[in-house]
């Protein structure tokens, strides 16, 4: 595997008849620059482009961002034109879609149509990352937000200056009793860049970091809204609690929203106590070097795999940098003191999930800035999925019950029963089904309406694990979940579980079977009939249930792993895989 150092070293290499130089490790940059405009020889050129070269670019989601020849979709239009016979392979956590396009080229434009994909649904449930933990963190009252916005509006210090205005009246009540909270924070957003939401955020970090980081051992980042803001709460750090380790990184050469009368003599100051602290000797012209010595520190990396904890970092302070494509096991928390939406979120909060053990059993993220504004954000979703895959261990009895504790909160309660409200869909398969019986979302279709007469999910009948495919028969269509397929269509799925046994009274599978409520039921497929037998029905669900829908449709929940087919996977099966359950409940909302 080759490196090359600059344009002309890529040139090289890439005219090599060598065998041992066929695999090239370089940039976008030094790529786009071999063209006539850049005096490369026509020659040189036609002898590259008659060779079969294949492009493999990582993070592929930044060559379509920006515009112009220097950014990422023009450098990679570049390539694309001087070298028309390559073959482009794009991989990315992050893929841009029309939805977050925000007017720039999506993925497919430039790399086609995608494919294979495996995302945090299936990452998470497969136990390849964790979960998330999220956590909203509030440094001012909502009544402290709005007195603050009712009386900017109206041009006062304080209520008492208001006196008889009547119109002035109407206006600070109407801020303060009538106006959307999401609203308010919008018009208050000066309160999230005060000294006073600065100091209450560090606070906050400082108080819970021992718990969090089990005494020191794993790490945390703060997201911060820009290089200014940056900069000051590496100073406030610094200021008032030396002894924690903190350092910030940032790009240097950009100035992100008018940091650049600061931002030079910030560096110089944090180089010069990374080097007093550390022993390293790194100056503004080795900033980069610096970068990823913070990198290699943060991960635990040679030559930091056993460092001291005085040698760590406590916390890293960003902007936009190492909040994508940056991973390391040792980081369990995320500090977000700014607004996310869309990609960013996912590849904000991603930087916390990467295994370690018992320890980290999940990523722990802390949200500040306009916490009504970013909980919309987060909540502004159509789908909700509870995964399987061995959910908190899969200990017996609990890790349904976990999850439906989780779902009883108040605020994923509320934010569940909004979601609902709004037309959303649920699914659960595996412990996430147990979850949803053990919650009483089904059958009832909500929260909390559990009773001793209620159905439930038991071990299986042999007592002990099951991982086997199966098959299931459709027996209700009465959900967007289920649209497309028809009653008697048949599907082979896998199912691996120790607690998959449906149990429930005969009044009750009565009227569910009535209402349309069960969804499938394992069959043997040399009869086509629901069966009790085992291994056709490998736990002994009555009534040879495998999935029940509520009475309106909108939550499915099933022991048999639909999310698991993949093209191309379980070839030597001769049976219908693949269970069209996701793109049923897209189809849903798109049409």
């Amino acid at each position: 595997m080759l490196d090359t150092e600059d344009t002309q070293n890529l040139i090289r290499v890439l005219e090599s008849d060598d065998k041992d130089e066929n695999l090239i490790v370089t940039s976008i940059q030094k790529m786009s620059r071999i063209t006539h405009e850049n005096h490369v020889p026509q020659s040189t050129i036609t002898k590259i482009n008659n060779k079969r070269v294949v492009f493999i670019i990582d993070e592929c989601h930044r060559s379509v961002s920006g515009g112009g020849k220097e950014s990422g979709s023009g450098m990679l239009l570049t390539i694309k034109n001087t070298f028309p016979r390559a073959v482009l392979f794009g991989f990315t956590g992050t893929p841009i879609f029309p939805q977050n396009a925000h007017g720039e080229m999506t993925t497919e434009v430039i790399f086609g149509d995608m494919l294979h994909k495996y995302t945090l649904a299936n990452g998470i449930p497969d136990g390849n990352v964790l979960g998330f933990d999220l956590y909203r963190e509030d440094t001012f009252q909502p009544n402290e937000i709005r007195e603050a916005v009712a009386l900017r509006a109206v041009g006062a210090e304080n209520f008492d200056e208001i006196g008889e205005n009547k119109e002035k009246v109407d206006l600070y009540n109407k801020w303060m009793h009538e106006t959307d909270m999401i609203k308010v924070e919008d018009e208050a957003k000066s309160l999230y860049q005060s000294d006073e939401h600065h100091r209450a955020v560090m606070q906050k970090i400082v108080e819970e970091r021992p718990m969090l980081s089990r005494n020191g051992k794993f790490h945390a980042i703060l997201a911060t809204k820009n290089i200014p803001e940056a900069i000051e709460y590496y100073h406030l750090f610094k200021q008032h609690y030396p002894e924690y380790n903190v350092t910030a990184i940032f790009d240097d050469s950009i100035d992100n929203n008018g940091g650049g009368e600061y931002k030079e003599d910030a560096i110089l100051e944090m180089l010069e106590d990374y080097n007093h602290k550390y022993g390293t000797t790194f100056q503004q012209s080795t900033y980069a070097k610096y970068k990823k010595d913070v990198a290699k520190r943060l991960a635990h990396k040679a030559p930091y795999q056993h460092l001291e904890k005085d040698k760590q970092l406590d916390l890293l302070i960003v902007v936009t940098q190492m909040l994508t494509g940056y991973d390391s096991k040792w980081v369990n928390t995320l500090y977000v003191d700014k607004l996310m939406q869309y990609v960013d979120v996912i590849q904000a909060f991603s930087r916390t999930n990467r295994l370690f053990g018992p320890e980290k059993p999940f990523g722990i993220i802390k949200y500040f800035t306009r916490p009504e504004r970013m909980k919309k954000n987060i909540d502004e979703c159509q789908i909700l999925m509870l995964s399987g895959g061995f959910s908190a261990g899969d200990e017996p009895d609990g890790s349904g019950k976990f999850i439906a504790n989780v779902l009883n909160n108040k605020d994923i309660a509320e934010a569940i029963e909004g979601l609902l409200s709004r037309g959303g869909l649920i699914l659960g398969i595996c412990n996430g089904f147990q979850a949803l019986v053990k919650s009483g979302l089904l059958p009832y279709g909500e929260l909390g309406k559990v009773t001793k007469d209620s159905p439930t999910l038991f071990r299986n009948d042999i007592n002990r694990h099951i991982s086997q495919m199966v098959t299931t028969r459709v027996a209700s269509t009465n959900s967007p979940w289920l649209r497309g397929m028809a009653i008697g269509d048949e599907y082979t799925i896998p199912v691996s579980h120790g607690e998959g046994k449906f149990v429930v009274s005969e009044e009750l599978a009565r009227e569910l079977f009535a209402n349309g409520q069960v969804a499938f039921q394992y069959v043997d497929p040399l009869t086509d009939e629901p069966t009790m037998e085992s291994p056709y029905n490998p736990n002994g669900s009555y009534y040879a249930i495998e999935g029940i829908i509520s009475r309106n449709g909108q939550i499915l929940g099933k022991m048999g792993h639909s999310e698991r087919y993949e093209r191309n996977l379980l070839k030597n099966i001769e049976a219908d895989l693949e269970q069209p359950l996701f793109e049923n409940a897209v189809r849903y909302f798109i049409g």
